[in-house]
C-alpha cells in the first residue's frame, strides 16, 4: 500500500514506511469518507525523516496503484513526548456536507438536481444514477449533501431502490447501494500488514 502526502513546501512523497497505523472508514449514510493515520516523528532521532504535513495538504491512499482514498488533512495532533503525529483527512464529501444553498425545484429528477448542484459549485460529475422520477421541493439553507439525499430518498419511494452518494477522486457519484466493482478485500498475505483480535467474558452473566 502507498500513502502520498502533497504539501506546498515539500511536494509529494510516499510516507507509508513511517506510518504505523491507518484507519480508512466510511458510512453509506455519510458522504465524506475518513482516513486516520499516524506518522512517526522524532526531533531527537536523526534517522527519522521530517515529514511536511500541514493542514490542507493533499492525501492519496492506494493499493498497488489503485486509488482507495483521496482527500485533505483537516486535523493534526501531537502530544509532548509522543513519537507519532495523529492525522485525520477527509475526502471532498466533507465540502458537500458543509456547504449550504437555497434551491426551488419543480418537476425535476434527482439526477438533474445533482447535475445542477455540481454545475453551480464547480464539482466534477461521475456516475449519476437515473431514476426518471420527478419531484418538487424547496430547500432553504440546506446542505448540498442533504439536498441530493432528500431528492433520491423521495424517488426511492417509486423506484424501490436505495442510493448512495460518494466521491471517487474528484468526481461526485450517486450509485445504487450494493457492492461495487472497486470494493477492496483486505486479506492476510496480501495487503493486510497486521491485525489483532480481542476476546472477553466480562459481560458474561452466569447463574449461581
Amino acid at each position: 500500500m502507498e500513502l502520498f502526502i502533497t504539501s506546498p513546501e515539500a511536494g509529494s512523497g510516499d510516507v507509508m514506511q513511517l506510518v504505523p497505523t491507518v484507519t480508512w472508514s466510511g458510512d453509506c449514510k455519510q458522504c465524506a469518507r475518513t482516513l486516520e493515520f499516524g506518522i512517526l516523528s522524532s526531533p531527537t532521532d536523526k534517522n527519522v525523516p521530517v515529514i511536511s504535513c500541514p493542514l490542507g495538504s493533499a492525501v492519496l491512499f492506494s493499493d498497488a496503484g489503485s486509488e482507495l482514498f483521496e482527500g485533505y488533512i483537516f486535523t493534526r495532533q501531537k502530544s509532548t513526548g509522543d513519537s507519532v503525529i495523529d492525522i485525520t483527512a477527509y475526502d471532498r464529501g466533507i465540502y458537500v456536507k458543509q456547504n449550504e444553498a437555497v434551491y426551488k425545484f419543480t418537476n425535476t429528477t434527482p439526477e438533474a438536481i445533482t447535475a445542477r448542484i455540481c454545475a453551480d459549485f464547480g464539482i466534477e460529475v461521475g456516475d449519476i444514477a437515473e431514476t426518471g422520477v420527478k419531484i418538487s421541493r424547496n430547500f432553504i439553507g440546506v446542505g448540498l449533501y442533504k439536498i441530493i439525499q432528500t431528492a433520491y430518498t423521495l424517488a426511492a419511494e417509486t423506484t424501490g431502490e436505495a442510493y448512495q452518494i460518494r466521491f471517487a477522486g474528484k468526481k461526485l457519484s450517486v450509485i445504487k447501494k450494493g457492492v461495487s466493482s472497486d470494493t477492496v478485500i483486505i486479506q492476510g498475505g496480501s495487503n493486510l500488514m497486521s491485525a489483532s483480535t480481542t476476546e472477553s467474558v466480562e459481560s458474561l452473566v452466569n447463574q449461581v
